[in-house]
Protein backbone atom coordinates (compact mmCIF):
# COMPACT_ATOMS: atom_id res chain seq x y z
CA UNK A 1 0.00 0.00 0.00
CA UNK A 2 2.91 2.15 0.63
CA UNK A 3 4.28 1.77 -2.42
CA UNK A 4 0.81 2.67 -4.06
CA UNK A 5 0.25 5.48 -2.10
CA UNK A 6 3.95 6.80 -3.14
CA UNK A 7 3.13 6.29 -7.12
CA UNK A 8 -0.35 7.50 -6.91
CA UNK A 9 0.33 11.02 -5.29
CA UNK A 10 3.52 11.42 -7.02
CA UNK A 11 2.03 11.41 -10.79
CA UNK A 12 -1.09 13.16 -9.75
CA UNK A 13 0.78 16.31 -8.29
CA UNK A 14 3.10 15.72 -11.69
CA UNK A 15 0.10 15.88 -13.31
CA UNK A 16 -1.03 18.71 -11.71
CA UNK A 17 2.56 20.59 -12.21
CA UNK A 18 2.16 19.97 -16.29
CA UNK A 19 -1.47 20.78 -16.39
CA UNK A 20 -1.08 24.12 -14.54
CA UNK A 21 1.95 24.91 -17.31
CA UNK A 22 0.28 24.31 -20.11
CA UNK A 23 -3.31 26.53 -18.92
CA UNK A 24 -1.09 29.46 -18.88
CA UNK A 25 -1.88 30.26 -22.65
CA UNK A 26 -4.81 31.93 -23.10
CA UNK A 27 -7.88 31.38 -24.22
CA UNK A 28 -9.22 34.52 -24.70
CA UNK A 29 -6.37 34.81 -27.30
CA UNK A 30 -8.08 32.09 -29.62
CA UNK A 31 -11.33 33.63 -29.37
CA UNK A 32 -10.14 37.22 -30.27
CA UNK A 33 -8.15 35.40 -33.00
CA UNK A 34 -11.65 33.48 -34.58
CA UNK A 35 -13.77 36.85 -34.54
CA UNK A 36 -11.04 38.54 -36.56
CA UNK A 37 -10.36 35.85 -39.03
CA UNK A 38 -13.79 35.38 -39.72
CA UNK A 39 -14.02 39.09 -40.78
CA UNK A 40 -15.57 39.93 -43.96
CA UNK A 41 -14.28 42.35 -46.78
CA UNK A 42 -16.85 44.53 -46.16
CA UNK A 43 -14.90 45.68 -42.87
CA UNK A 44 -12.32 47.18 -45.42
CA UNK A 45 -15.09 50.19 -46.31
CA UNK A 46 -15.78 51.27 -43.28
CA UNK A 47 -13.66 53.38 -41.25
CA UNK A 48 -14.61 52.66 -37.44
CA UNK A 49 -14.74 49.28 -38.26
CA UNK A 50 -11.73 48.91 -39.75
CA UNK A 51 -10.39 50.72 -36.66
CA UNK A 52 -12.33 47.98 -34.63
CA UNK A 53 -10.71 45.50 -36.24
CA UNK A 54 -7.06 46.98 -35.47
CA UNK A 55 -8.53 47.20 -31.95
CA UNK A 56 -9.22 43.53 -31.96
CA UNK A 57 -5.67 42.84 -33.19
CA UNK A 58 -4.12 44.54 -30.33
CA UNK A 59 -6.25 42.89 -28.15
CA UNK A 60 -5.46 39.83 -29.51
CA UNK A 61 -1.38 40.37 -29.12
CA UNK A 62 -1.76 41.62 -26.21
CA UNK A 63 -4.07 38.57 -24.43
CA UNK A 64 -1.49 35.72 -26.33
CA UNK A 65 0.85 36.30 -23.22
CA UNK A 66 -1.31 37.53 -20.60
CA UNK A 67 -0.87 34.13 -18.72
CA UNK A 68 3.21 34.30 -19.41
CA UNK A 69 4.96 33.21 -16.17
CA UNK A 70 6.68 36.75 -17.18
CA UNK A 71 3.78 39.01 -16.35
CA UNK A 72 2.89 40.44 -13.30
CA UNK A 73 -0.47 41.16 -12.04
CA UNK A 74 -1.19 44.97 -12.17
CA UNK A 75 0.81 45.78 -15.25
CA UNK A 76 -2.31 45.14 -17.84
CA UNK A 77 -2.20 49.12 -18.86
CA UNK A 78 1.12 49.77 -19.26
CA UNK A 79 1.39 46.26 -21.17
CA UNK A 80 -1.34 47.25 -23.16
CA UNK A 81 0.27 50.45 -23.98
CA UNK A 82 3.74 48.67 -24.53
CA UNK A 83 1.76 46.19 -27.04
CA UNK A 84 0.29 49.01 -28.81
CA UNK A 85 3.22 51.00 -29.53
CA UNK A 86 5.01 48.27 -31.00
CA UNK A 87 2.28 46.73 -33.00
CA UNK A 88 1.65 50.25 -34.34
CA UNK A 89 5.59 50.25 -35.68
CA UNK A 90 5.31 46.54 -37.06
CA UNK A 91 2.27 45.98 -38.38
CA UNK A 92 0.11 49.92 -39.18
CA UNK A 93 -3.55 49.80 -39.94
CA UNK A 94 -2.85 49.84 -43.34
CA UNK A 95 -1.61 46.37 -43.04
CA UNK A 96 -4.84 44.61 -42.88
CA UNK A 97 -5.85 44.73 -46.64
CA UNK A 98 -2.79 42.35 -46.66
CA UNK A 99 -4.53 40.61 -44.23
CA UNK A 100 -7.88 39.74 -45.85
CA UNK A 101 -5.77 38.52 -49.14
CA UNK A 102 -4.86 35.32 -47.20
CA UNK A 103 -7.27 32.38 -46.03
CA UNK A 104 -8.57 31.73 -42.78
CA UNK A 105 -6.00 29.35 -41.75
CA UNK A 106 -3.08 31.59 -43.12
CA UNK A 107 -4.55 34.77 -41.50
CA UNK A 108 -4.33 32.75 -38.09
CA UNK A 109 -0.60 32.06 -38.71
CA UNK A 110 0.01 35.37 -39.60
CA UNK A 111 -1.60 36.59 -36.01
CA UNK A 112 0.08 33.80 -34.28
CA UNK A 113 3.95 35.40 -36.03
CA UNK A 114 2.58 39.11 -35.66
CA UNK A 115 2.42 38.32 -31.82
CA UNK A 116 6.16 36.72 -31.33
CA UNK A 117 7.15 39.96 -33.64
CA UNK A 118 5.12 42.41 -31.30
CA UNK A 119 6.08 40.42 -27.97
CA UNK A 120 10.22 40.32 -29.85
CA UNK A 121 10.23 44.25 -29.99
CA UNK A 122 8.65 44.24 -26.78
CA UNK A 123 11.67 43.00 -25.13
CA UNK A 124 14.18 43.87 -27.21
CA UNK A 125 13.05 47.46 -26.09
CA UNK A 126 12.76 46.74 -22.77
CA UNK A 127 16.24 44.81 -22.10
CA UNK A 128 18.41 47.80 -24.40
CA UNK A 129 16.83 50.64 -22.22
CA UNK A 130 13.93 52.10 -25.05
CA UNK A 131 11.89 53.78 -22.43
CA UNK A 132 9.25 51.71 -22.94
CA UNK A 133 5.77 51.70 -20.80
CA UNK A 134 6.87 48.43 -19.12
CA UNK A 135 10.04 46.88 -18.33
CA UNK A 136 10.19 42.84 -19.05
CA UNK A 137 12.18 40.76 -16.61
CA UNK A 138 15.67 40.56 -17.40
CA UNK A 139 16.00 36.08 -18.61
CA UNK A 140 19.95 35.77 -17.31
CA UNK A 141 18.08 36.76 -13.90
CA UNK A 142 16.26 32.99 -14.26
CA UNK A 143 19.96 31.57 -13.61
CA UNK A 144 20.35 32.75 -10.18
CA UNK A 145 17.14 31.34 -9.15
CA UNK A 146 17.97 27.74 -8.54
CA UNK A 147 20.33 26.25 -5.96
CA UNK A 148 23.01 24.27 -7.84
CA UNK A 149 23.19 21.89 -4.36
CA UNK A 150 19.95 20.69 -5.17
CA UNK A 151 21.10 17.89 -7.70
CA UNK A 152 24.24 17.54 -5.30
CA UNK A 153 21.36 16.67 -2.73
CA UNK A 154 19.29 14.59 -4.98
CA UNK A 155 22.67 12.32 -5.76
CA UNK A 156 23.47 11.75 -1.85
CA UNK A 157 19.57 10.75 -1.50
CA UNK A 158 20.20 8.41 -4.32
CA UNK A 159 23.45 6.64 -3.02
CA UNK A 160 21.82 6.46 0.92
CA UNK A 161 18.99 5.01 -0.87
CA UNK A 162 21.19 2.13 -2.90
CA UNK A 163 23.00 1.16 0.09
CA UNK A 164 19.80 0.41 1.88
CA UNK A 165 19.04 -1.17 -1.15
CA UNK A 166 21.94 -3.75 -1.08
CA UNK A 167 21.72 -4.01 2.75
CA UNK A 168 18.31 -5.32 2.04
CA UNK A 169 19.54 -7.14 -0.46
CA UNK A 170 21.74 -8.79 1.50
CA UNK A 171 18.90 -10.33 4.13
CA UNK A 172 16.83 -11.38 1.09
CA UNK A 173 19.45 -13.85 -1.07
CA UNK A 174 20.65 -15.23 2.74
CA UNK A 175 16.56 -15.92 2.88
CA UNK A 176 16.59 -19.54 1.59
CA UNK A 177 19.38 -20.41 4.38
CA UNK A 178 17.90 -18.72 6.87
CA UNK A 179 14.00 -20.19 6.48
CA UNK A 180 15.29 -23.30 6.70
CA UNK A 181 17.12 -23.39 9.74
CA UNK A 182 14.48 -21.33 11.77
CA UNK A 183 11.53 -21.90 10.03
CA UNK A 184 9.60 -19.85 12.22
CA UNK A 185 6.07 -17.92 11.50
CA UNK A 186 7.80 -14.47 12.37
CA UNK A 187 10.92 -14.93 9.95
CA UNK A 188 8.63 -15.51 6.96
CA UNK A 189 6.86 -12.43 8.43
CA UNK A 190 10.18 -9.99 8.75
CA UNK A 191 11.11 -11.39 5.41
CA UNK A 192 8.16 -10.29 3.58
CA UNK A 193 8.11 -6.83 5.49
CA UNK A 194 12.19 -6.60 4.51
CA UNK A 195 11.04 -7.67 0.68
CA UNK A 196 8.13 -4.74 0.42
CA UNK A 197 10.30 -2.22 2.02
CA UNK A 198 13.10 -3.02 -0.52
CA UNK A 199 10.88 -2.68 -3.12
CA UNK A 200 9.34 0.88 -1.86
CA UNK A 201 13.31 1.92 -1.29
CA UNK A 202 13.72 0.91 -4.81
CA UNK A 203 10.78 2.81 -6.51
CA UNK A 204 11.36 5.68 -4.04
CA UNK A 205 14.77 5.98 -5.78
CA UNK A 206 13.56 5.35 -9.30
CA UNK A 207 11.68 8.48 -9.08
CA UNK A 208 14.68 10.38 -7.60
CA UNK A 209 16.39 9.60 -10.54
CA UNK A 210 13.82 10.96 -12.89
CA UNK A 211 13.37 13.83 -10.83
CA UNK A 212 17.48 14.28 -11.14
CA UNK A 213 17.43 13.84 -15.21
CA UNK A 214 14.87 16.15 -15.08
CA UNK A 215 15.90 18.70 -13.26
CA UNK A 216 19.79 18.76 -15.03
CA UNK A 217 18.04 18.08 -18.74
CA UNK A 218 15.71 21.11 -17.82
CA UNK A 219 18.14 23.35 -16.21
CA UNK A 220 20.28 22.50 -19.24
CA UNK A 221 17.36 24.01 -21.95
CA UNK A 222 17.17 26.98 -19.46
CA UNK A 223 20.83 27.82 -20.52
CA UNK A 224 20.05 27.92 -23.84
CA UNK A 225 17.14 29.62 -24.29
CA UNK A 226 18.79 32.55 -22.10
CA UNK A 227 21.88 32.37 -24.18
CA UNK A 228 19.72 32.58 -27.38
CA UNK A 229 17.62 35.16 -26.42
CA UNK A 230 20.66 37.27 -25.39
CA UNK A 231 22.32 36.32 -28.92
CA UNK A 232 19.55 37.25 -30.58
CA UNK A 233 19.00 40.67 -28.77
CA UNK A 234 22.45 41.75 -29.45
CA UNK A 235 22.41 40.56 -33.56
CA UNK A 236 19.13 42.87 -33.86
CA UNK A 237 21.07 45.80 -31.76
CA UNK A 238 24.05 45.46 -33.52
CA UNK A 239 22.33 45.49 -37.15
CA UNK A 240 19.62 48.73 -36.37
CA UNK A 241 22.84 50.09 -35.10
CA UNK A 242 24.74 49.75 -38.26
CA UNK A 243 21.47 49.85 -40.87
CA UNK A 244 19.30 52.54 -39.64
CA UNK A 245 17.11 51.50 -42.61
CA UNK A 246 17.16 47.82 -42.45
CA UNK A 247 14.04 45.92 -44.14
CA UNK A 248 11.35 44.38 -42.29
CA UNK A 249 12.06 41.61 -43.75
CA UNK A 250 15.49 40.91 -42.25
CA UNK A 251 14.71 42.77 -38.53
CA UNK A 252 11.00 41.48 -37.49
CA UNK A 253 12.47 37.08 -37.95
CA UNK A 254 14.75 38.00 -35.56
CA UNK A 255 12.58 39.65 -33.46
CA UNK A 256 10.09 36.47 -33.57
CA UNK A 257 12.92 34.35 -32.65
CA UNK A 258 13.98 36.31 -29.59
CA UNK A 259 9.97 36.19 -28.28
CA UNK A 260 10.77 32.24 -28.91
CA UNK A 261 13.86 31.94 -26.90
CA UNK A 262 12.38 34.59 -24.27
CA UNK A 263 9.45 32.55 -23.66
CA UNK A 264 11.08 28.97 -23.88
CA UNK A 265 13.48 30.60 -20.82
CA UNK A 266 10.51 31.35 -18.89
CA UNK A 267 8.58 28.07 -19.32
CA UNK A 268 11.84 25.65 -18.86
CA UNK A 269 12.34 28.02 -15.34
CA UNK A 270 8.66 27.40 -14.28
CA UNK A 271 9.59 23.68 -15.20
CA UNK A 272 12.48 24.08 -12.59
CA UNK A 273 10.39 25.81 -9.77
CA UNK A 274 7.90 22.77 -10.63
CA UNK A 275 10.82 20.12 -10.38
CA UNK A 276 11.81 21.78 -7.05
CA UNK A 277 8.40 21.57 -5.25
CA UNK A 278 8.29 17.51 -6.59
CA UNK A 279 11.64 16.88 -5.34
CA UNK A 280 10.23 18.94 -1.81
CA UNK A 281 7.20 16.60 -1.89
CA UNK A 282 9.01 13.39 -2.75
CA UNK A 283 11.34 13.83 0.08
CA UNK A 284 8.82 14.74 2.62
CA UNK A 285 6.29 11.85 1.45
CA UNK A 286 9.33 9.48 1.95
CA UNK A 287 10.25 11.27 5.21
CA UNK A 288 6.48 10.13 6.45
CA UNK A 289 6.81 6.86 5.60
CA UNK A 290 10.48 6.30 7.26
CA UNK A 291 8.70 7.17 10.33
CA UNK A 292 6.04 4.70 10.36
CA UNK A 293 7.82 1.38 8.66
CA UNK A 294 11.68 2.38 9.73
CA UNK A 295 11.70 0.74 13.43
CA UNK A 296 9.64 -1.99 12.29
CA UNK A 297 11.94 -2.72 9.15
CA UNK A 298 15.02 -2.13 11.87
CA UNK A 299 13.52 -4.80 14.36
CA UNK A 300 12.57 -7.14 11.47
CA UNK A 301 16.66 -6.68 10.22
CA UNK A 302 18.06 -7.34 13.80
CA UNK A 303 15.94 -10.58 14.32
CA UNK A 304 16.79 -11.46 10.74
CA UNK A 305 20.55 -11.22 11.81
CA UNK A 306 19.73 -12.13 14.88
CA UNK A 307 18.74 -15.72 13.33
CA UNK A 308 21.82 -15.42 11.26
CA UNK A 309 24.00 -15.49 14.74
CA UNK A 310 22.50 -18.22 16.00
CA UNK A 311 22.18 -20.45 13.03
CA UNK A 312 26.24 -21.58 13.87
CA UNK A 313 29.07 -20.81 12.63
CA UNK A 314 28.87 -23.92 9.75
CA UNK A 315 25.58 -22.58 8.64
CA UNK A 316 26.87 -18.94 8.62
CA UNK A 317 29.71 -19.94 6.36
CA UNK A 318 26.96 -21.54 4.14
CA UNK A 319 24.78 -18.45 3.75
CA UNK A 320 27.76 -16.68 3.18
CA UNK A 321 29.13 -19.01 0.58
CA UNK A 322 26.50 -19.36 -1.40
CA UNK A 323 27.12 -16.97 -3.73
CA UNK A 324 30.83 -17.87 -3.99
CA UNK A 325 30.16 -21.59 -4.97
CA UNK A 326 27.44 -20.47 -7.38
CA UNK A 327 30.38 -17.85 -8.82
CA UNK A 328 32.80 -21.36 -8.88
CA UNK A 329 29.70 -23.33 -10.19
CA UNK A 330 29.56 -20.98 -13.01
CA UNK A 331 32.44 -21.12 -14.57
CA UNK A 332 31.81 -24.37 -15.79
CA UNK A 333 30.36 -24.80 -19.03
CA UNK A 334 26.86 -23.83 -18.79
CA UNK A 335 25.91 -25.53 -21.00
CA UNK A 336 24.14 -27.67 -18.97
CA UNK A 337 20.98 -24.91 -18.23
CA UNK A 338 18.73 -25.97 -20.72
CA UNK A 339 16.65 -23.21 -22.14
CA UNK A 340 13.15 -24.40 -22.77
CA UNK A 341 13.05 -22.60 -26.36
CA UNK A 342 16.01 -24.58 -26.87
CA UNK A 343 18.36 -21.65 -27.48
CA UNK A 344 21.98 -22.21 -27.77
CA UNK A 345 24.25 -20.03 -24.97
CA UNK A 346 24.67 -16.92 -26.55
CA UNK A 347 25.59 -13.12 -25.65
CA UNK A 348 22.70 -10.97 -25.07
CA UNK A 349 22.55 -8.04 -26.76
CA UNK A 350 18.94 -7.08 -26.62
CA UNK A 351 16.72 -5.89 -23.31
CA UNK A 352 15.75 -7.96 -20.67
CA UNK A 353 12.38 -8.52 -18.84
CA UNK A 354 11.54 -7.56 -15.41
CA UNK A 355 13.88 -4.44 -15.82
CA UNK A 356 17.31 -6.60 -16.06
CA UNK A 357 16.06 -7.96 -12.25
CA UNK A 358 16.84 -11.36 -11.33
CA UNK A 359 13.91 -13.38 -12.51
CA UNK A 360 13.89 -16.27 -9.54
CA UNK A 361 14.82 -14.07 -6.52
CA UNK A 362 11.87 -11.90 -8.09
CA UNK A 363 9.39 -15.07 -8.03
CA UNK A 364 10.62 -16.55 -4.86
CA UNK A 365 11.04 -13.65 -2.88
CA UNK A 366 9.41 -10.59 -4.83
CA UNK A 367 13.04 -9.00 -4.03
CA UNK A 368 14.43 -6.79 -7.21
CA UNK A 369 17.81 -8.26 -6.86
CA UNK A 370 20.47 -6.90 -10.11
CA UNK A 371 21.14 -9.89 -12.37
CA UNK A 372 24.45 -10.80 -13.11
CA UNK A 373 25.22 -10.43 -16.75
CA UNK A 374 28.04 -13.31 -16.50
CA UNK A 375 24.91 -15.91 -15.90
CA UNK A 376 23.24 -17.02 -18.96
CA UNK A 377 20.19 -15.50 -19.71
CA UNK A 378 17.15 -17.72 -20.84
CA UNK A 379 14.43 -17.32 -23.25
CA UNK A 380 10.94 -18.03 -22.68
CA UNK A 381 7.65 -17.10 -24.93
CA UNK A 382 9.97 -14.59 -26.50
CA UNK A 383 11.22 -12.69 -23.96
CA UNK A 384 14.80 -12.96 -22.20
CA UNK A 385 15.03 -13.89 -18.61
CA UNK A 386 18.31 -13.03 -16.53
CA UNK A 387 19.36 -14.16 -13.42
CA UNK A 388 21.78 -13.54 -10.26
CA UNK A 389 22.56 -16.79 -9.52
CA UNK A 390 22.95 -19.89 -11.72
CA UNK A 391 20.91 -22.09 -9.31
CA UNK A 392 17.79 -19.64 -10.02
CA UNK A 393 18.83 -19.79 -13.87
CA UNK A 394 18.63 -23.84 -13.60
CA UNK A 395 15.63 -23.76 -11.84
CA UNK A 396 14.05 -21.73 -14.35
CA UNK A 397 15.30 -23.54 -17.16
CA UNK A 398 13.11 -26.64 -15.51
CA UNK A 399 10.30 -25.12 -14.59
CA UNK A 400 9.47 -22.03 -16.27
CA UNK A 401 5.69 -21.58 -16.42
CA UNK A 402 5.70 -22.07 -12.63
CA UNK A 403 8.20 -19.32 -11.68
CA UNK A 404 6.42 -16.99 -13.72
CA UNK A 405 3.34 -17.77 -12.28
CA UNK A 406 4.80 -17.31 -8.91
CA UNK A 407 6.14 -13.75 -10.66
CA UNK A 408 2.35 -12.87 -11.17
CA UNK A 409 1.45 -13.53 -8.02
CA UNK A 410 4.05 -11.59 -6.65
CA UNK A 411 3.45 -8.42 -8.89
CA UNK A 412 -0.85 -9.13 -8.00
CA UNK A 413 0.64 -8.91 -4.06
CA UNK A 414 2.88 -5.74 -4.58
CA UNK A 415 1.01 -3.88 -7.38
CA UNK A 416 3.69 -1.37 -7.96
CA UNK A 417 6.06 -3.58 -9.29
CA UNK A 418 4.26 -2.99 -12.39
CA UNK A 419 5.41 0.06 -12.52
CA UNK A 420 9.21 -0.53 -11.57
CA UNK A 421 9.59 -3.17 -13.89
CA UNK A 422 7.80 -1.53 -16.79
CA UNK A 423 4.92 -4.15 -17.52
CA UNK A 424 1.99 -1.54 -17.96
CA UNK A 425 1.70 -3.73 -21.30
CA UNK A 426 0.81 -6.70 -19.14
CA UNK A 427 -1.73 -5.15 -16.88
CA UNK A 428 -3.32 -1.94 -18.91
CA UNK A 429 -5.23 0.09 -16.49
Amino acid sequence: MACLKLQAIHEARLFEEERRLQGQDSGIAKDIADEIVSFSHTVLKDVRRLEALYEKVIQFCFTRYVGAPWVKEGDDSMALKDTRAALESAFPISGLRSLFGLTPRERFRHLEELSCIVLGIRIFNSLVGSGTALCLPDPKNLLTLHSPDLPLSIEQEIEEGEKQIQELVKILLHSPVLLAKAGSETAEQDLALISAQHIYMTQLNAYRRALLTAFLHTRHHLKEAVSECSSEIVGVGEQLNSQPYTSRDDVFPKFSRIAVSYRKAFQENEKLCSLNCLVAFLASLAGEHTLDVASNVESACRRVHGIFASVGQGDQEECRGVRSAENAEKERDDSEVERPDGEPPREFDGKFELGGNCAWCLAKYAALVPADRSIAAISYGGDAYAFSTLRGAKEFAQHPDRLLSDIRQQIRRQPALIHLLNLDRLYPR
